[in-house]
C-alpha cells in the first residue's frame, strides 16, 4: 500500500504595521478545506492589532466577511487562528497599537 500525503500548501508574508489597517495576506482556499494561520509580533516592546476575515465558501459574499476575528498580538507572541469551517478566502490585516511593529505571517493550507 502506497501513502498520499494530503495536499497542502504553505505560504508566508512579512512588513511593518501602520496606523492604518493594511491587508498583510490574502489567502485564496480554493482546493483546500483547512487553514492554520500564524501572526507573530517581531517587536520587543510594541504591540499591534490584527484581524482575519474570513470569507464563506459557498452563497457568500466575497466583499461581506461572514467572520471577522479581532485581537491584539503582544510584543513578541505569536497569534494561531485555526477556523474549523471550509472557507473561500481569509484576509489578514494589521495596524499599530501602541507603536510600529514587524510582523510575520505563516500559513499552511490542507485538506
Amino acid at each position: 500500500m502506497v501513502m498520499t500525503p494530503f495536499p497542502s500548501d504553505e505560504g508566508s508574508a512579512s512588513g511593518t504595521t501602520t496606523a492604518s489597517y493594511v491587508v498583510a495576506k490574502s489567502i485564496d482556499m480554493t482546493g483546500f478545506r483547512n487553514c492554520l494561520i500564524l501572526i507573530k509580533n517581531n517587536d520587543p516592546s510594541s504591540t499591534m492589532y490584527y484581524k482575519v476575515d474570513s470569507y464563506a465558501n459557498t452563497g457568500g459574499s466575497l466583499s461581506n466577511p461572514e467572520v471577522t476575528q479581532t485581537s491584539i498580538a503582544a510584543a513578541g507572541t505569536t497569534a494561531v487562528v485555526l477556523d474549523g469551517k471550509t472557507r473561500a478566502k481569509y484576509v489578514v490585516s494589521v495596524i499599530d497599537n501602541s507603536g510600529h511593529c514587524a510582523y510575520s505571517i505563516e500559513y499552511i493550507q490542507g485538506n
